[in-house]
């Protein structure tokens, strides 16, 4: 297995990266195994620091939640019916999560989740570059966890979802896609765009509240006007609670805001 240990320490602020040491060893001390994963592994391996730490509990997070221990390195604000907990580390926060798997009992629904391994949580999700873990226990620190072929995706910059009803349970998996194909430079599989080819239209099956998450997301996006853009080009816009049709202006108006040379 490949040791990341030296990319994960040269991409997270000191004080993050402190305390996710001081979570492992205490998941260690437990018998639990605790990861980083998803995009702050992405991230590592892309040469991009980052303060967005995901971690997972291959264990009990409730029970890891009221360890003294753990309540000693930050305070706990926040706790959700996914098995998840947010721990403030100064300005900062973590998410823990348990490792877990969902089933989606429609199109656009919130997930049913239930206590699972790293393994079946590696598989509920989105696309193969944030499939990929590393361990925080100190016996395996450093050591990648990928299952799921992430860490080639992510060499060959090709983002690729994980299975065919990927965008049929979230249909805001597509503007995530969006998102990282602008923001990362990556080009989509073919399989996964004919994925959002076919399944686009089920975002009128969302909320219009988780929908104006993801849009928020979008705006807080270095370049914005590439996502709506990518958005409109598969149909998205069209089918939002307040439809937008993605025109040229756009570009030059979100130019305009960040002073950027005429391009």
């Amino acid at each position: 297995m490949m040791n990341i240990s030296t990319q994960i320490e040269s991409n997270i602020p000191e004080h993050l990266l402190l305390a996710c040491k001081r979570l492992g060893a205490i998941a260690e001390e437990r018998n639990e195994t605790l990861y980083l994963i998803g995009g702050v592994v992405r991230d590592s391996l892309l040469g991009v620091k980052s303060e967005d730490i995901d971690l997972v509990l291959d264990g009990d997070v409730e029970s890891f939640s009221a360890d003294p221990q753990v309540q000693s390195i930050g305070t706990i604000v926040s706790k959700s019916q996914f098995l998840t907990l947010k721990l403030q580390i100064g300005d900062s926060t973590i998410d823990v999560a348990n490792a877990r798997t969902e089933t989606y009992a429609k199109a656009g629904s919130l997930p049913v989740v239930i206590h699972a391994n790293l393994s079946e949580d590696i598989s509920r999700r989105d696309f193969t570059i944030n499939t990929l873990a590393v361990s925080l226990n100190p016996l395996e620190y450093g050591l990648l966890v990928d299952q799921l072929g992430g860490g080639i995706d992510i060499e060959n910059r090709i983002l690729r979802g994980l299975h065919e009803k990927t965008f049929q349970d979230d249909p805001t998996r597509i503007i995530r896609a969006a998102i990282y194909k602008c923001r990362l430079e990556l080009a989509i599989h073919q399989t996964t765009i004919s994925w959002i080819h076919r399944d686009f239209t089920f975002i009128k099956y969302v909320s219009e509240s988780r929908l104006h998450q993801e849009i928020v997301r979008v705006f807080e996006e270095p370049y914005p006007e590439l996502v709506l853009e990518q958005l409109h080009s598969w149909g998205v816009t069209e089918l939002l609670p307040k439809p937008f049709s993605y025109k040229p202006v756009v570009a030059n108006i979100f130019r305009t805001l960040r002073k950027d040379p005429i391009a």
